[in-house]
């Protein structure tokens, strides 16, 4: 049986949801550790998230590269529809931009969007304009993965690692230092 990358993707994401009803019942069903339960739950898929995103870095190190001039072809945006706040009862819409970069790499053009949204005083702040020369870290294999040529570019799935690890090592540190243990 062939399952896709795609389908498995799928096919985590439900074995994650169905699990979480045992999880639920159980944390209902023990109240007073619900709590702990949850969390040993939670800890546990962000320590998965981090694991694979490791799994992910240590893929594309082994991926070959190169360096491509290239500029900012415009953004794309779009618009989120939610409370800002308990108290307001109006929907404040919150517009987030992704850049889109241009460049040209053996022979063929591509527009790649950035891997980050941001809202507009973030992109002022990083100085994101149209038309501004950037370096980008290409991909030979698949150059429409291409990233911006920076620290963050180049370690994203290392540094979601590192953060997605020591809050799991955070969250299990509580469950095991609470009163969830017998003494």
């Amino acid at each position: 049986m062939n399952i896709s990358p795609e389908e498995k993707k799928g096919l985590v994401k439900f074995g994650l949801t169905i699990g979480t009803i045992p999880v639920a019942i159980a944390a209902a069903i023990f109240f007073d550790n619900g709590g702990q339960i949850l969390t040993a739950w939670f800890a546990g898929i962000v320590g998965l998230a981090g694991i694979f995103a490791l799994r992910t870095y240590a893929k594309e190190r082994k991926w070959k590269y190169e360096l491509v001039e290239g500029e900012i072809a415009g953004a794309t945006h779009f618009t989120h529809y939610g409370r800002q706040d308990e108290s307001v009862d109006l929907n404040k819409p919150s517009v987030s931009f992704n850049a889109v970069f241009y460049f040209n790499f053996r022979g063929w053009d591509y527009l790649v969007e950035h891997t980050v949204s941001m809202n507009y005083p973030m992109m002022v702040l990083l100085r994101f304009k149209t038309g501004k020369k950037v370096t980008l870290w290409v991909p030979v294999h698949n150059p429409s993965l291409a990233r911006l040529n920076s620290p963050f570019g180049r370690y994203q799935h290392l540094s979601l690692a590192i953060v997605f690890g020591f809050v799991s090592s955070a969250l299990w540190y509580f469950v095991f230092t609470s009163d969830f243990l017998p003494a």
